[in-house]
């Protein structure tokens, strides 16, 4: 059938250039890179023009197929949406969700709950993409996107789904050997570890009771990855303060303690962002259901 054909060359097309490459592509979609590559040309043999431009080192669309591109994702945007609104008319939900979570929280907090929504729901092919980058929903087909920490405003949906706290940890080794804080204001005699997104003016924002005190952080170790963060605590670097919920077998086994427990670091959001269109769609309404009754929380 022509319309069928047509999705199968939209979805081939997408999957090309949200990987980046035809060899990413045949990786994900588990096929032989000739066998992709061969069936890039069957489309280009059967629309009559050049979709990729293959003189480039790196991906590039010709004109045509960035044309294509850009229509086939409305495409598939809108053959998703028929589905999932025919499905739930017969009284059941259908139709494909694609959900994108952090990793390290999707692990350790969202996995669970969201596996148990898909075999309540099996009608629906859940498509679970784990990956620390900023995904955009719309472009990518994306249909839910959950999200750490305080958010830009923008034109998406937004749903709090929990919190997550932060803590002040430091392995006992390392406090054997440098002494333990007694007072926020006695962290500038540490090494401190954070993220490699730390400026000049970051400061570690504590709490107890009336109390406040602002550390400024000049950190002796950065990464950019937060369980490579707890691993350098772990291995006796420093004092840092982490996620909860990168911390908790860390925290249950010893290899890690609470430093100041007394003070308290401000909690930050988790939260689900749809497209408007999305936001409509019954199985999408289904899953943050699910998910705010679970109240996804850090710790």
């Amino acid at each position: 059938m022509q319309g069928m054909e047509t999705l199968r060359d939209a979805e081939v097309l997408i999957a090309i250039v949200d990987a980046g490459s035809i060899s990413a592509a045949a990786r994900r979609r588990g096929i032989t890179q000739p066998a992709l590559s061969r069936a890039v040309a069957r489309v280009e043999g059967r629309l009559g023009v050049t979709l990729l431009d293959r003189s480039s080192r790196t991906l590039r669309l010709t004109e045509a197929g960035a044309r294509f591109v850009e229509g086939a994702r409305q495409l598939l945007r809108d053959a998703r949406a028929l589905e999932a609104t025919t499905s739930a008319l017969g009284g059941r939900l259908g139709g494909t969700l694609r959900v994108s979570v952090p990793p390290a929280l999707g692990r350790r907090r969202l996995v669970a709950p969201i596996l148990a929504w898909s075999r309540a729901h099996r009608s629906v092919r859940l498509e679970l993409i784990l990956e620390p980058r900023l995904v955009d929903l719309a472009a990518e087909r994306v249909d839910v996107a959950v999200r750490l920490g305080s958010l830009p405003d923008s034109s998406l949906v937004a749903r709090r789904l929990g919190s997550y706290e932060h803590v002040l940890v430091a392995a006992p080794s390392y406090l054997a050997a440098r002494g333990t804080p007694r007072a926020p204001d006695e962290l500038d005699q540490h090494a401190l570890l954070a993220m490699s997104t730390v400026g000049p003016n970051t400061t570690w924002p504590f709490a107890r009771g009336r109390q406040r005190r602002a550390i400024v952080v000049r950190p002796t170790f950065t990464t950019n990855d937060g369980e490579a963060l707890v691993a350098a605590a772990v291995a006796g670097l420093g004092v840092t303060v982490v996620s909860d919920f990168l911390v908790d077998d860390a925290l249950a086994c010893g290899a890690l303690v609470s430093v100041l427990p007394e003070w308290s670091l401000p909690s930050a959001p988790i939260t689900a962002l749809t497209t408007r269109a999305a936001s409509t769609q019954p199985h999408v309404r289904s899953l943050l259901a699910h998910l705010t009754r679970r109240r996804v929380r850090g710790g």
